[in-house]
């Protein structure tokens, strides 16, 4: 980021990136995760930020988890096989029919989803 970098809500998008049951279950704090996330879905939405939220393989690794699923209740999860959400059609569909081009990322599994979609969205043009 460099200095002076602002996101204006009219181009920004929020993307959850997999916070899902099965993989919280075994995350260390994984409540800090989830409350951290939620915090930043309730602000996107006073603010007006339309929210993605994505699930990686939902059936082995079952649905977003419950406290965020409500908060998101008007974006549907889009499901995807690979790691990154720019692998996934659906996705990117859904991006680009938003035409925003600041994305704020959360999630888990950082090291690895969170991550390879920052870097192909960064290898896309995106912010």
């Amino acid at each position: 980021m460099t200095a002076g970098f602002s996101i204006d809500r009219a181009e920004a998008v929020l993307v959850v990136v997999d916070v899902q049951e099965r993989l919280a279950a075994v995350m260390d704090e994984r409540q800090k995760v989830i409350a951290n996330c939620r915090r930043l879905v309730d602000g996107a939405a006073i603010l007006g930020v339309p929210a993605i939220v994505t699930e990686q393989y939902p059936k082995g690794l079952g649905p977003t988890e419950e406290e965020l699923r409500g908060a998101l209740s008007s974006s549907s999860p889009v499901a995807k096989p690979s790691f990154s959400c720019c692998k996934e059609p659906a996705f990117m569909e859904r991006l680009d029919a938003l035409a925003r081009r600041k994305i704020i990322l959360c999630g888990m599994e950082t090291h690895v989803c969170v991550l390879q979609t920052g870097l192909d969205l960064l290898r896309e043009g995106f912010d």
